[in-house]
């Protein structure tokens, strides 16, 4: 019994996060653009590498890599010694910021990657057959990839593999087209073209399949998806990617941007409103987990891919665990517009299409599009759009058809192939959007943003001590009551502010005094009232944070007011030697069990593969 407990845990040990959640700054929060961007335009070799929510700096020369190139590369590390990379789908690793060396991967990239750090990232290879014929060597549809910079090697540590050997009877296409990340999820938009046996026709679908970020290494093993299978669009080349409507998830439509057309000829401008699939997921997997579905209602992705049904099994169902359902699937509604979004008539082809948005609370979004001719961004503020008048860029300096974005600045630059020049686009300024002190500086401190003393938060790239701006700033502490706390006196703590702090669904009250922290606490107005958790003896002041939520963004600066009055806190002594020899014998068995079950993990690890796909 002692021992099947114990592999019990150690399967549980297997799925512990072998990369944390990624957790972005505001400007990366859906999507990263970029990596790398030049920190000064007076000191053009020195590059910031944002991968995230951090950022660090390293200067590389231009003997070693092209200003045109470095902006290309998808970094999967933060070690400024041997920082990994991958460039034109092949990965490398820069030794001393001196020296670029290939990496060894015995498969094959053949689309962009996405960085979770910690040494991993996420591959959806493309796969292209329009002639259905079998590949050499077998493909997996999706990829979790572990880069070690020891031994300079990639390699594939879990995937989403074929269903069968003959799978490429069936599929012509494969391709993610954008992605998205929102809390903990990640949304991978898909755009495939299937052979549908019995009719022998192509049918082209839209795809979007969500992963828990949470599960870490096992993320692969959380996948669910939707579909929705276009009409008339066989033959034709297609491009499909996410528009935010508001930039609020939760509305009940979600908007896309999809263009279609063949080679040589006009390209056709079109709007996808989907259903809410952001709350259809779980939905999903609940009834293929319960048994409860129609037929050909909820199936299997693989056996979809196939134009087979895939039965689930029935289980009890937990969040971001489909266990042996792998990745159920059902169809979703798409409207399909001919609502012209674009900056463009049909005349101008369209090359490429990117967007990127910014949530609470910027509420923004930017569409770059490229053309044969230029290229062009337009700026959307509560979907308020510059379609009118986008800022447009023309194509004779060569540009790459792609925009990139200055992580610290906040602005936009293009990046010229032959000449290396770096064209700049200021963003709308990030200050503007902040109305109070206190998102002003909770948001904006980041970017540069200060709250003046004319009530506006405006840019001041001046260089700032933190302190000033965050303590005691956007309020203070008029009054605490009482002075004097102990076990037996009433534990409720009361804080008068000079001004009452506005409303925030996004961030969080603090309060402690030293080392005791306050629960239960609920505002009126100026007065804070919380009960005090008493811990530990002493004279404190009593400091009140307020702090974005967990969820949300990683440069976000935390707000705090500190009281002048001292709160005099009294704790007797409750640990006598009995209670501390007591406490010292249960951490010596519970080190030495901890001890038992690593070296029993360690074994039974040893004894599977290092590696498998589900």
């Amino acid at each position: 019994m002692v021992i099947s407990r114990i592999f019990k845990l150690c399967l549980l040990i297997q799925i512990v996060h072998s990369f944390r959640t990624p957790k972005h700054n505001s400007r990366a929060y859906h999507k990263t653009l970029n990596n790398v961007f030049l920190i000064n335009p007076q000191y053009p070799t020195t590059y910031g590498i944002y991968l995230a929510g951090e950022t660090i700096t390293v200067d590389i020369p231009f003997s070693v890599v092209n200003v045109s190139d470095i902006f290309n590369w998808k970094v999967v590390n933060l070690k400024r010694n041997r920082l990994m990379f991958v460039h034109n789908n092949k990965p490398y690793i820069l030794i001393n910021q001196e020296r670029i060396k290939d990496m060894e991967f015995s498969g094959k990239l053949n689309s962009p990657i996405i960085a979770f750090g910690d040494n991993e990232a996420l591959h959806v290879p493309t796969i292209l057959n329009p002639d259905l014929t079998e590949p050499v060597p077998k493909w997996n549809y999706i990829e979790l990839l572990h880069f070690d910079d020891q031994n300079e090697k990639v390699s594939v540590i879990r995937c989403l593999p074929m269903l069968k050997d003959d799978d490429w009877k069936f599929i012509k296409k494969w391709k993610m087209t954008d992605y998205f990340h929102h809390e903990n999820k990640l949304y991978l938009l898909m755009n495939r073209v299937i052979l549908e046996e019995k009719a022998k026709k192509d049918i082209v679908e839209a795809s979007i399949i969500r992963l828990c970020l949470n599960k870490g290494s096992e993320l692969i093993s959380s996948a669910i998806e939707v579909h929705y299978a276009f009409t008339d669009y066989t033959g034709l080349e297609m491009s499909i990617v996410f528009d935010f409507e508001y930039v609020r998830l939760t509305d009940p439509h979600q908007r896309m941007m999809i263009t279609k057309g063949k080679p040589g000829e006009d390209v056709i401008h079109q709007t996808g409103r989907a259903e809410n699939f952001i709350l259809k997921f779980d939905m999903i997997a609940r009834r293929c987990a319960s048994g409860e579905y129609e037929s050909n209602d909820v199936t299997l992705l693989r056996h979809h891919l196939r134009s087979e049904v895939g039965k689930c099994t029935k289980f009890s169902y937990e969040s971001c665990s489909t266990k042996e359902n792998i990745v159920p699937s059902t169809s979703f509604d798409i409207q399909v517009t001919d609502d012209n979004t674009f900056p463009y008539t049909l005349e101008e082809h369209i090359v490429n299409i990117e967007t990127f948005a910014i949530p609470y609370p910027f509420y923004e979004r930017y569409n770059f599009f490229t053309s044969m001719f230029d290229a062009r961004f337009t700026v959307c503020r509560y979907d308020k759009c510059s379609h009118s008048a986008p800022h447009k860029q023309t194509l004779k300096d060569g540009i790459h058809l792609h925009a990139y974005l200055n992580h610290k600045t906040s602005s936009l630059f293009y990046v010229t192939k032959d000449t290396n020049r770096i064209l700049n686009h200021p963003f709308v300024d990030p200050c503007r959007n902040l109305t109070s002190c206190t998102k002003c500086i909770m948001y904006g401190l980041y970017y540069g943003c200060i709250w003046s003393s004319n009530s506006d938060c405006l840019p001041d790239y001046q260089t700032k001590k933190i302190t000033e701006l965050t303590v005691n700033k956007c309020f203070k502490i008029s009054s605490i009551s009482p002075l004097t706390f102990n076990l037996t006196a009433p534990t409720t703590l009361t804080i008068e502010l000079d001004e009452e702090l506005p409303k925030d669904s996004y961030a969080s009250l603090v309060i402690t005094a030293g080392y005791n922290n306050c629960t239960n606490i609920t505002m009126d107005e100026l007065y804070i009232y919380c009960s005090l958790n008493i811990l530990k003896s002493g004279k404190f002041p009593v400091d009140v944070s307020l702090i974005s939520d967990m969820d949300l963004f990683a440069d976000t600066a935390t707000i705090s007011a500190v009281s002048t009055d001292m709160v005099d806190i009294f704790v007797p002594e409750l640990l006598d030697e009995d209670h501390l020899l007591t406490i010292l014998m249960i951490l010596i068995f519970t080190l030495l069990f901890n001890s038992v079950l690593v070296i029993a993990c360690f074994v039974q690890k040893n004894q599977r593969l290092n590696k498998f796909c589900i």
